[in-house]
C-alpha cells in the first residue's frame, strides 16, 4: 500500500515538472512579444492595458518558475528581470503622464 502511494508520488510530480517545463517556452514567447512593444509610443489606454499585461506575464513567469524549478535556469532569471523593469519603467511613464494605476 505505501508502495503504491509513493509511486502515485512520484508520478504526480513528473507529470507536473514535465507540464512546468514545458509551458516554459509559450511564457517565454510571450513575455519576449511584450518586451519588444516601444510604450512610449502608446496612447493612454493601451499603456494601462500594457501594464497590465506586464504584471499579469510576471505573476505568471514567477509562478511557473517557482513551481517549476525554473529559477536555475540563467535565461528564466533574466527575463524575470526585464520584464520587472519593463513593469517599473511603464509604471513611471504613467505616473509621469499623471495617469492613474487601474
Amino acid at each position: 500500500m505505501r508502495n503504491n502511494f509513493l509511486s502515485l508520488l512520484v508520478a504526480i510530480l513528473a507529470v507536473l515538472l514535465l507540464t512546468a517545463g514545458a509551458c516554459a517556452p509559450e511564457l517565454g514567447r510571450q513575455s519576449e512579444a511584450l518586451l519588444q512593444r516601444d510604450y512610449l509610443v502608446m496612447t493612454d489606454d493601451e499603456l494601462h492595458g500594457y501594464y497590465r499585461r506586464l504584471g499579469d506575464q510576471l505573476v505568471r513567469e514567477t509562478r511557473a518558475a517557482r513551481e517549476g524549478g525554473l529559477m536555475s535556469r540563467p535565461g528564466e532569471q533574466e527575463r524575470l528581470a526585464q520584464l520587472r523593469r519593463r513593469w517599473n519603467e511603464v509604471r513611471a511613464e504613467l505616473a509621469h503622464r499623471e495617469l492613474e494605476l487601474w
